[in-house]
């Protein structure tokens, strides 16, 4: 192997070891991503059914299914996740 061969093999080794910690480093970052939409998702749920009587007459008062209102569905419907 030529001194150009062997140097390139080495900065060819150093980039792929560069990519793998990067790759990892991206991989954490969406795991801790998901972690706080997840969390978000959460609290909006939670926010919804605590507000869902308030404002709209009696705590009591049924759904009348009007259009547009989208609390039947799960937040990944609301936010459109996998359409």
């Amino acid at each position: 192997m030529s001194n150009l061969e062997s140097y390139l093999a080495h900065g060819l080794g150093l980039l792929m070891e560069e990519l793998k910690g990067l790759e990892e480093a991206t991989e954490k970052v969406v795991e801790e991503l998901d972690e706080a939409i997840a969390k978000l998702d959460e609290r909006v749920e939670a926010l919804e059914k605590r507000d869902h009587g308030y404002g709209h007459g009696s705590n009591t008062e049924q759904d009348d299914g009007a259009e547009g209102d989208d609390s039947g569905k799960s937040v990944e419907e609301r936010r459109g996740v996998g359409k």
